[in-house]
């Protein structure tokens, strides 16, 4: 394994460049802390098992907090390049990340001011290369970092699916992860040949099948001892324990069997983000690791009680699942230095973009929308958890205009914590503590510093107090991740699939 960096191993690291600047006289005015901003030392009580950190990414130019591409130390330029991915790839299992997550969309957002110049304009998740096509060569220069790749069962089919991801575990040495969503974008819809976005109810349904076929693929269609690659006899497999799987169902016909023979895991980490009712459900079923985000530490928590009731609803163990929540971090040697990083981090995020973003993924053109006015949701098909945090999770919904300031804070979807390094851990270790989460998808504004800064100076103060992995254990990225074996567990619905019995 490779090792890890000691924050004090090199004079030039970034956390040293560019903490060595000092507010300047023309510092705009910081706004109130965030609710987990600025947290002094503190003692918390051990974990029974250190927090899970991924790696949050999108292979594009703007992500999350938008417009931060601008900033004058971001190297976003690079992600067309093959070396970008790779020199990520080391980074994150340099830093023992459990994951590098790929978040992915499939079309346009086009809602704000009803059009796409916007989004185009700031680069809002815009463009993207195919997120799965940068995972074996960054899986080549790694040994222990897992992938887990967004991919819509809207708009692929299961057979072509399962191949591609049986395929991605057997070259990845069984470290790929699926995260399992239905898109939200009327113009992903537009893009594969439909007038307009199928509905909540219908996406779900769909993916319940989808992932039905799946599982049939993955566990059922070959036997364990399939495989002889018997070169005496000119036996591959026995064709006896290489089974078709007969899918008839209301949406897919397939026959199989699966052109890929078992791969480590078989089936990959199910990773899911649903948070609407009929989401909490689907993710109680099928989801090894749940996202869930929101400012509101309240609100989060109640959020990580409600999956895992979802999920011993649906027969399995509550502890059958990981929940994560996003997290960002500013850090500097001072408390000043750390506000005076943030102060650059907010001038560089574009209002416009933001707005592009929230528009496109909630339904909401606040083009339209005076200062003064409650945010409603909007209706329609739209991601039910955008609004969710301005008005459900809040007891009167907010104003227009402080959800234009919320979005253009820093993080828009999660609490950023600003500080020294310690000051940083103890945040994370609050929230923690506070919310019931297991971990996080830490979020970059600036590319690579954020992630080289935390790695340096955040880790090791984590790794004392026990929150971090200080080596990799070893085996598939769902051993790590749950503890225990490299198939998913026996309450899993997957297993039921494990022999398709012959035709």
């Amino acid at each position: 394994m490779r090792s890890r960096r000691s924050p004090r191993s090199s004079s030039s690291s970034s956390f040293r460049r560019s903490c060595c600047c000092s507010p300047s006289a023309g510092s705009s005015p910081r706004p109130p802390p965030a609710v987990f901003d600025n947290l002094k030392e503190q003692t918390i009580p051990e974990r029974d098992r250190p927090l899970i950190f991924n790696a949050f990414e999108m292979t594009g130019v703007g992500y999350y907090a938008h417009g931060t591409w601008t900033h004058p130390r971001s190297r976003r330029e690079g992600f067309t390049d093959l070396a970008f991915w790779l020199d990520r790839a080391r980074l994150f299992e340099e830093g023992l990340f459990d994951a590098v997550f790929f978040a992915d969309v499939l079309g346009l957002y086009d809602i704000y001011r009803q059009s796409p110049d916007p989004a185009v304009r700031n680069a809002v998740d815009f463009p993207l290369l195919d997120p799965v096509t940068v995972i074996p060569a960054m899986a080549a220069v790694t040994r222990h970092l897992g992938f887990a790749v967004t991919v819509s069962t809207t708009y692929e089919h299961p057979f072509a699916h399962a191949r591609r991801f049986a395929s991605l575990d057997h070259l990845t040495g069984g470290r790929i992860g699926w995260n399992v969503v239905t898109s939200y974008l009327p113009n992903a819809a537009r893009n594969f040949g439909l007038s307009e976005m199928p509905g909540h109810a219908v996406r779900y349904a769909r993916a319940e099948e989808f992932l039905e076929v799946s599982y049939k693929l993955w566990e059922g269609s070959w036997l364990d001892d399939a495989v002889l690659y018997d070169k005496e006899n000119t036996v591959y497999a026995d064709p006896a324990k290489v089974r078709r799987i007969n899918h008839h169902g209301q949406l897919f016909d397939v026959q199989g069997p699966s052109l890929v023979p078992p791969s480590p895991q078989r089936t990959p980490v199910i990773y899911q983000a649903g948070t609407s009712e009929r989401g909490r459900a689907f993710a109680g079923r099928h989801a090894e690791a749940v996202f869930v985000n929101g400012t509101n530490p309240d609100a989060l928590a109640a959020s990580v009680t409600a999956i895992r009731d979802a999920t011993e609803a649906a027969g399995r163990r509550r502890d059958d699942l990981r929940v994560v929540t996003d997290l960002s971090v500013v850090i500097g040697r001072t408390e000043e230095e750390a506000q005076h990083k943030a102060d650059l981090v907010r001038r560089s995020q574009s209002r416009e973009g933001a707005l592009a973003g929230f528009g496109g993924a909630s339904g909401i053109d606040l083009s339209t929308a005076s200062g003064q006015e409650r945010l409603s949701p909007a209706p329609g098909e739209h991601s039910q958890s955008e609004a969710a945090r301005f008005t459900r999770e809040k007891q009167t919904p907010d104003r227009v205009e402080d959800v234009v300031r919320r979005l253009t804070d820093l993080s828009p979807y999660s609490e950023t914590v600003v500080g020294t390094p310690a000051q940083v851990a103890d945040g994370i270790s609050r929230i923690a503590e506070t919310t019931g989460v297991d971990g996080f998808n830490l979020h970059e504004f600036v590319t690579p510093d954020d992630f080289t800064e935390f790695i340096e100076s955040v880790v090791p103060v984590l790794q004392r107090r026990g929150l971090y992995r200080t080596a990799y254990e070893p085996g598939s990225h769902r051993r790590r991740l749950l503890g225990a074996g490299d198939r998913v567990a026996d309450t899993h619905p997957a297993a039921a699939f494990r022999e398709v019995p012959s035709p």
